[in-house]
């Protein structure tokens, strides 16, 4: 991608938690993608800071699925759309 100088740093981590009685098809459908519309309540964010999906942890415990998506805050300016989107 030549003209894009990006590095990999990102400032901090949401986390949605929940439990499925079945694990959800696509669940890592948009991991390494910039996250549109994060579930539960996630922060307010400023400065064109975004959200990076990362890969979601899961574990069968008993009967149900205890799922983690996880997101990754970007620094000021966002993850840069030509690498991420």
């Amino acid at each position: 991608m030549f003209g894009i100088q990006s590095f990999f740093e990102m400032d901090g981590i949401y986390r949605y938690r929940y439990a499925e009685t079945a694990l959800p098809l696509g669940i890592q459908d948009g991991v390494g993608r910039i996250a549109n519309g994060l579930p539960g309540d996630p922060p307010k964010l400023a400065d064109g800071r975004n959200w990076l999906k990362a890969p979601t942890a899961y574990q069968r415990k008993g009967y149900i699925y205890d799922i983690t998506e996880y997101y990754w805050l970007s620094q000021r300016g966002g993850w840069p759309a030509p690498v991420y989107a």
